[in-house]
């Protein structure tokens, strides 16, 4: 994994966001900021992490250093709102909590966990928030003050409410694993109504701003119907794969769902949402040999087609092929969002169908030169992996019999590990231990950064498809655990 996204920045720090990433840029962001005290914390410096609320906005993280007396001030550049954490470090506790069964019956629960220490932020363009608190107890030290008060102070409360343990217990495990289908709809609701009579009788409600309401009741509808979605599969998973009998009228919540609204406004989640909606849609009204292609064009026929731009948008950096790329040329509808895609995208072209893999230079388990020219000729399914990556190990057994398989035929079969320089010898012992078999190769540095740059490789395992000429066929292939993959080297030809 890179770790690309870190700005540390000493004293006073300023972070000025992209116009390009918003539809309507103001020509000169606004000011926001934030300083405080900050007791009890031993570190002198913590990350804010936040997302922009506009197209396209991407996460981003600052180091905020403090001052003797835990003192700190942050100022950025925005014309949309934010919304970010602070994360203070955990401490083991102990849960104690009452639930009400299944059955009726109550319940008392104690669990052994960890305390995280985070404060949550709701920043516009304009605020100027004053922050206090003590890390040992933040609940109960917390105080806001100047511009954005009330908006903080409703979302840390909202958090401290519904984000507490008993309600993650509940709703990531409990209700998912004991409920039946209708029942689970039943609490799933009535905790989606709780939420919104918790926004609407907040005492400053009426102080709270348009944007923060807007989105708040947004997420507590979608987290309601991703939940509902979600369901039978996390059920399933839970109960040693024994599926729930679903009603036949179990998704008819989806035909009552709003009008889909733009993405940017409403954040990130929102795209998934849709996403979550709008593909079981699909595979309630078509055949299971439908393309990636097909959905895309099912969701412009179903949706306003700006939103529906703006979806095949957000769906590129999983999906990233020149027939979605290139929806966005000059053609298309909607210019001002083919602007901000083909800046957004375009240092992720090397990863379109055709074009050529860089020209680096690895390592073979006897420490001699391989490069990715030297590979052609054959079909070259890549995997990037290291030895400290447990995902990527799952892998092994399955890549192995891909490899039996296709044994003999125009494939080749290539291991790029990114274990760092240290761990050469972990990662040459361990190809040797477990007979790895395929061409196992080793990427230094320079050849990791190059490879982690033309692909977009922030996250491991990952699976390539090179032609014969060594061009791209696939940047992100199947992995080999997956039935996809067969399907696709079907499709090549091999």
């Amino acid at each position: 994994m890179n770790a690309r996204h870190l700005l540390p920045l000493i004293g006073l720090i300023i972070l000025t966001a992209l116009s390009s990433c918003h539809h309507t840029p103001q020509e000169k962001p606004t000011r926001i900021i934030v300083s405080g005290q900050v007791l009890n914390f031993e570190d002198s410096s913590t990350v804010f992490t936040y997302d922009p609320y506009q197209f396209l906005g991407t996460t981003q993280k600052i180091d905020v250093h403090f001052e003797p007396g835990g003192f700190f001030h942050l100022e950025m550049e925005s014309d949309v709102p934010l919304k970010g954490f602070f994360s203070f470090g955990r401490v083991p506790k102990t849960y104690h909590f009452d639930i009400v069964q299944v059955d009726g019956r109550d319940s008392s629960l104690s669990v052994e966990s960890a305390d995280f220490r985070m404060v949550y932020l709701w920043l516009e363009p304009g605020d100027s928030l004053a922050m206090t608190l003590d890390a040992a107890d933040i609940a109960e030290t917390i105080t806001f003050s100047g511009t954005g008060a009330v908006n903080n102070r409703f979302i840390n409360l909202e958090a401290n409410r519904f984000d507490d343990y008993k309600h993650r217990y509940l709703g990531n495990y409990y209700h998912y694993t004991f409920r039946q289908p209708n029942d689970f709809k039943r609490v799933i609701n009535l905790l989606r109504e709780e939420k919104m009579t918790f926004l609407a009788n907040f005492p400053e409600q009426d102080q709270l701003s348009a944007a923060l309401k807007k989105v708040y009741q947004s997420n507590y509808e979608t987290e309601s119907v991703r939940k509902k979605l979600s369901y039978p599969g996390t059920h399933q998973g839970f109960n040693d794969g024994r599926a729930a009998v679903l009603p036949t009228d179990y998704y008819a919540f989806l035909d009552s769902l709003p009008k889909p609204e733009a993405i940017g406004p409403l954040g990130t989640g929102y795209y998934y949402y849709l996403n979550s909606v709008w593909r079981r849609k699909f595979s309630l009204e078509s055949d299971s040999t439908s393309s990636s292609d097909d959905f895309y064009n099912f969701i412009l026929n179903n949706i306003p087609e700006r939103v529906g731009y703006e979806f095949l948008a957000y769906a590129l950096p999983r999906d990233f092929r020149k027939a979605l790329y290139d929806r966005f040329d000059s053609d298309c509808p909607y210019p001002d969002i083919a602007v901000v895609v083909k800046e957004k995208y375009h240092s992720m072209e090397g990863m379109l169908e055709g074009s050529p893999a860089p020209e680096v230079t690895l390592e073979n388990a006897d420490g001699q030169p391989v490069t990715l020219q030297e590979l052609r000729g054959t079909f070259v399914y890549i995997d990037f992996w290291a030895t400290w990556c447990a995902p990527c190990i799952k892998e092994i057994p399955f890549l192995q019999e891909v490899e039996k398989r296709y044994h003999g035929k125009n494939i080749r079969f290539v291991s790029i590990s990114f274990d760092k320089e240290a761990d050469r010898e972990k990662w040459h012992n361990y190809i040797i231990d477990n007979d790895l078999k395929g061409t196992q190769l080793i990427a230094g540095q320079e050849a990791h950064d190059q490879l982690s740059e033309t692909f977009h490789i922030d996250l491991i395992p990952r699976f390539i498809l090179l032609d014969p000429d060594g061009r791209v066929v696939h940047a992100n292939a199947p992995r080999p655990s997956s039935p996809g993959l067969i399907e696709l080297l079907r499709k090549v030809g091999i």
